[in-house]
């Protein structure tokens, strides 16, 4: 099995990508926010990077991390 390919590695790799953690931050006040208002919220963000990160989060959620073993 390649170690890359194990969820926790894949998971860890997400939240290791720029801006992940804050945009999360933010998210989980629970609050809903458009894009601009996150991107308000996350200063110094570019539109297309915090899109970018979203598509990120939302593959990873829908994914379904079975490992086949």
């Amino acid at each position: 099995m390649d170690p890359n390919s194990h969820p926790m590695n894949q998971t860890l790799d997400l939240l290791g990508r720029r801006w992940v953690l804050r945009i999360l931050w933010e998210l989980h006040r629970r609050e809903e926010l458009g894009a601009a208002a996150l991107r308000d919220r996350c200063e110094g963000i570019s539109t297309s990077v915090l899109h970018s990160r979203l598509a990120d989060l939302l593959a990873d959620a829908r994914s379904d991390h079975v490992d086949p073993d």
